[in-house]
């Protein structure tokens, strides 16, 4: 598992302003996740919502496309009538329209940022929200961008995707294909007959030696190693389509007498990382099951996206920095 904070990815000389002490916090579920009061007194973050003022948690759809719920997470917050696009609705064929809300925070804009706390595909759903705002997709709202986000935090976020899809038949490749002498192929029904012998030797298909590899190298023993849900690999920064600048939160100095230091160097644009080594959802649902170190950890992200977190004035959110707490360490860090 792996745990971050997601900073304003401006350049490392943008002249930076500190955060309001009390600016939201915003805690996004996972697939299957659900809100406030949805399941009654059982919380799907162990109750950490109630260790800081102006925590918020959104309702999403619990399988719903990532699309849709960084607009149900977008108008939950800000306020109105759901609005998915007229091309995104009318492609999937569901309706363009959603609930309507209040808003959790109406006054929500890049004067008035927000920190959002995800955990699993519910980084994914604020990762895409970011885009959508600096993309400036919600028409009701024209002058959105990257600023409205002050900081992004990761909890076994699925940054790179994640191979479970295939083995809980998430993926449109489980619906679509069938087993063809031992090899999972596209349906024969939806592909060319004369096409049909192509998709059986794409898989005998062999790069030669003497020619350069048309991609970097890639391993499935690279996706083994996972926290029982989500591959470890997924959770460290992003490298798809390509590799984002990264550096592993250890080689940073995380001592007290450091922090001054440490707000300097941890620059926007660079994943901090580092991993703990614990299951996909320790530090979700059930607060025994981490004990004290739930509140250790959530007690440290709310405290420095509050006021140990500095935001860049100008820029967009290319990349994010992902810190965790280390099994070795006496007390969860986010930088």
């Amino acid at each position: 598992m792996h745990s971050g904070l997601s900073s304003n990815g401006a350049s490392s000389d943008v002249v930076r302003a500190p955060p309001s002490d009390d600016a939201p916090i915003v805690l996004v579920p996972g697939i299957f996740g659900f809100g406030a009061e949805k399941m009654g007194k059982i919380s799907y973050w162990g109750g950490a919502e109630n260790r800081a003022d102006r925590v918020f948690l959104p309702e999403l759809g619990p399988l719903s496309s990532m699309h849709d719920r960084a607009c149900e997470l977008f108008y939950q917050l800000k306020g109105g009538r759901v609005n998915f696009g007229k091309e995104h609705s009318q492609r999937y064929g569901h309706c363009q329209f959603g609930h309507t809300y209040s808003g959790l925070y109406p006054e929500w804009d890049k004067d008035h940022p927000v920190h959002f706390v995800g955990h699993s595909s519910g980084v994914q759903a604020v990762r895409l929200l970011h885009t959508m705002l600096d993309e400036k997709f919600f028409p009701e709202y024209p002058d959105t961008n990257a600023e409205w986000i002050s900081s992004v935090t990761s909890l076994s976020g699925a940054l790179n995707g994640t191979t479970r899809v295939y083995l809980d038949g998430i993926s449109y490749a489980t619906r679509k294909t069938r087993r063809v002498l031992g090899r999972a192929l596209p349906s024969s029904l939806r592909i060319h007959p004369l096409l049909f012998l192509r998709t059986i030797q794409i898989g005998c298909w062999k790069h030669p030696s003497t020619h350069p590899k048309p991609h970097e190298s890639y391993r499935d023993e690279d996706w083994q190693e996972n926290d029982g849900a989500l591959n470890t690999i997924s959770m460290l920064y992003p490298k798809l389509p390509e590799e984002h600048p990264h550096y592993p939160l250890n080689q940073v100095d995380l001592s007290e007498s450091g922090a001054h230091e440490r707000e300097l160097r941890l620059k926007p644009g660079i994943w901090y990382y580092t991993m703990l080594n614990v299951d996909h959802i320790h530090f979700i649902i059930n607060r025994r099951r981490a004990g004290v170190k739930h509140d250790m950890l959530y007690d440290s992200i709310f405290r420095r996206c509050r006021k140990q977190f500095l935001r860049a004035a100008i820029g967009s959110l290319e990349s994010s920095s992902c810190v965790c707490m280390d099994e070795s360490e006496s007390e969860c860090l986010v930088p």
